[in-house]
């Protein structure tokens, strides 16, 4: 018997890995948790090189620590920087039944949503910085989720809820709270529609079923 680490590290296309912990006991189950450090000034030709396509050619670094046990991989202090802009997360994943009993806690911070999206080759989102705090917890076909203190620009959300099944992004039903100085700021939703540069605010619950919507406050 004995208790096993690790300790690697690695360099490829100027990005650079370096990870260690411990693995487990011998002859147990083994239950690997390791601190994790990547970083790269251009992740894409790593990304070429395994087979993922389409990640930006831009600085990206990654830090944290993740563990394996029972069918479940946890994320504690996982924190991602891509250009400047940041994730961090926590919480573990449930490898089986459709990952229920998951829940990961997530924290975003962009300078500019449309930038970030360009980078990806989307088009058509808002000029504006994103702060996010947001739990999800997968729930059979959906999940259930609270994105609280959040704002894009200087648009305030919160919405509290859930969706049965993602497959057919149908069954919502959810709690909304959404403030902002002037109705145009979400004009990015509506093209072409020019609205009132007047504040708006609005709260109550939204429910999708059968691809029919209904509000209430």
């Amino acid at each position: 018997t004995g208790l096993f680490s690790v300790q690697v590290n690695a360099a490829l296309a100027a990005a650079t890995l370096e990870a260690g912990g411990e693995i487990g006991h011998f002859p147990d189950k083994l239950k690997p948790r390791l601190d994790i450090n990547f970083s790269s000034p251009d992740p894409s030709k790593v990304a070429n090189f395994i087979g993922l396509p389409g990640i930006p050619a831009v600085p990206l670094s990654i830090s944290g620590q993740a563990g394996f046990v029972d069918n479940r991989v946890q994320f504690d202090g996982v924190k991602i920087n891509l250009a400047g802009d940041t994730a961090a997360i926590d919480g573990h994943i449930n490898l089986t039944n459709r990952y229920s009993g998951s829940e990961a806690n997530i924290h975003l911070d962009i300078a500019n949503v449309d930038q970030l999206a360009l980078l990806f080759g989307q088009e058509g989102f808002p000029d504006q910085p994103l702060k996010l705090a947001a739990v999800v917890k997968p729930d059979g076909k959906g999940l259930n989720f609270k994105v609280g203190e959040s704002n894009i620009g200087a648009i305030k959300l919160n919405f509290e809820g859930s969706i049965a099944d993602l497959d057919e992004l149908d069954g919502l039903d959810a709690n909304f709270d959404v403030s902002l100085p002037r109705l145009s700021d979400i004009s990015f939703l509506v093209p072409g529609t020019e609205l009132p540069a007047a504040p708006f605010s609005a709260h109550g619950r939204v429910e999708m079923k059968d691809k029919k919507i209904r509000m209430d406050e």
